[in-house]
């Protein structure tokens, strides 16, 4: 018996929106930003889960299993890809990537968030 969608909904926000949105949530809203922090925003973005998956796979698998279209889903995977594209700029730091990089994980968040709401 499979997982009724709004449970998978759940675990794809808390297990993608949540993580993903993590260092993003606690940047300056103004000024600089400590290293530390744009080296927690990469490891939440781009890094692996102790699984071997990045978050966008993570997201991809849950889209899958939950079997529906939403222009959320859409939204969220244009997003990852936005991220992806900016990768090699994050690792420099400059202030402009980190804090579009953190708005599309707080946008990712939102978006799963909001799907888990509608399914539940």
């Amino acid at each position: 018996m499979s997982e009724p969608k709004g449970l998978i909904a759940r675990k794809l926000a808390h297990d993608v929106g949540k993580y993903v949105s993590r260092a993003a949530r606690n940047l300056p809203k103004s000024g600089p930003i400590p290293g530390v922090l744009v080296d927690m925003l990469f490891r939440d973005v781009l890094g692996t889960s102790p699984d071997g998956l990045t978050p966008s796979q993570q997201f991809e698998s849950f889209v899958r299993v939950l079997g529906i279209e939403d222009p959320r889903i859409d939204d969220v995977r244009a997003r990852f890809s936005r991220i992806a594209a900016l990768e090699r700029e994050l690792s420099g730091g400059t202030e402009l990537v980190v804090r579009s990089i953190a708005a599309d994980a707080l946008a990712i968040e939102q978006a799963l968030s909001s799907l888990a709401k509608d399914l539940a």
